[in-house]
């Protein structure tokens, strides 16, 4: 809509708020009373040099944003939001060549068997050596990379690497038992064809015995694909791989998923974690609850994001299998992983310090 002559934003305001009025009104289609919501962006002409594309590209993101925001709501393009815009712009454009020029790195979180401090495992996390920006932070491109689709070449390289990894340190320690790798699969590689089949030509190539490898896949993803989740897990439990849902109980958390998916672990979501411990605490009787719950289904459990001594003694004296989470040790570069994996119980025993408080 091009409106001209007006003298200043409160006008403009004042229409792009009557627009969201007149579409919030039932519009009737046949006998049945239909309604809808609207998001407006406005985007004004600052000087004689602007463009009509121009105007067109500024509302189009002041649009976004205020979808982002929620329904029936407007959004004024301005300089704030143009410096986002264009910082978005910048970051999707390094994205696209930083895998061929080799700027992804691994880290990887300890996870620890609760009744031992005996480390079983890590996850691998992804990170962006970003140049000029350091190590750039998964929420800071990983949605990014979802929207381009780039994720899928992403998350193919994390799994290959990861499991060329835990095959290299298994094999340095054949006396032992193996380590297991956790990797985050995203929706958009969960739901291609080809995935259990790509799966497949990875753990060959890298060697990897299929049981070091698990999944995980957000509770959101299975929920949202469940007519096609099943199959694919069943595919995927086949070649002989773990799957976890992960961050259980931040989506529709359905209990019949956890019996209906076959299904190796539940990983609880580090938002329970704030109170766990605390007296009269919901978040101690929710993850009363799930632990009891997917160990009576033959699931293990895994707490996400321990960070305090409370914490890890709650999920002691409630019967958690493993945990993760800065209590024990951030992400470690592979050098820094790979001097625990010498040692094994570097970390300490947690078992000790638990009955001792």
């Amino acid at each position: 809509m091009l409106c001209e002559e007006l003298d200043d934003v409160d006008d403009v305001i004042v229409i792009a708020e009557q627009i969201i009025e007149v579409l919030r009104r039932p519009f009737d289609v046949g006998s049945r009373p239909i309604q809808v919501s609207a998001c407006v962006g406005v985007a004004m002409r600052g000087s004689e040099t602007a463009t009509p594309d121009a105007l067109l590209r500024d509302s189009k993101a002041a649009m976004f944003r205020a979808k982002h925001e929620g329904p029936n709501r407007w959004e004024l393009y301005d300089a704030t939001l143009r410096e986002r815009v264009q910082r978005r712009r910048d970051t999707e454009a390094a994205l696209q060549g930083a895998l061929e020029r080799g700027e992804l790195r691994l880290v990887y979180q300890p996870i620890v068997r609760l009744s031992s401090g005996e480390v079983t495992g890590f996850e691998a996390l992804v990170r962006w050596a970003r140049p000029g920006h350091g190590l750039v932070a998964p929420a800071d491109f990983i949605a990014l990379a979802e929207e381009s689709q780039l994720i899928v070449a992403i998350g193919e390289w994390v799994l290959e690497q990861a499991c060329r990894q835990i095959a290299a340190w298994n094999g340095q320690h054949p006396d032992r038992a193996p380590l297991s790798i956790s990797v985050n699969v995203s929706g958009r590689q969960f739901a291609r064809p080809d995935f259990a089949t790509s799966l497949e030509h990875v753990t060959a190539r890298s060697r990897v015995d299929p049981q070091w490898l698990m999944l995980e896949i957000t509770e959101t993803v299975l929920v949202s694909t469940a007519d096609q989740a099943l199959g694919q897990l069943e595919r995927i439990k086949r070649l002989g791989v773990r799957l976890a849902i992960d961050d259980f109980g931040t989506g529709y958390s359905s209990l019949a998923y956890l019996r209906q998916f076959p299904i190796d672990v539940v990983k609880i979501d580090r938002m329970f974690m704030d109170e766990l411990g605390g007296l009269m605490s919901a978040d101690t009787t929710v993850i009363a609850a799930v632990i009891r719950l997917a160990q009576v289904l033959g699931h293990e459990v895994v707490a996400e994001g321990a960070e305090t001594a409370q914490q890890m003694s709650a999920l002691y004296q409630l019967g958690c299998d493993y945990v993760q989470g800065f209590y024990f040790s951030p992400p470690l570069t592979q050098a820094q992983a790979e001097l625990l994996v010498r040692g094994r119980r570097d970390l300490g025993s947690v078992r000790d310090a638990l009955q001792r408080s």
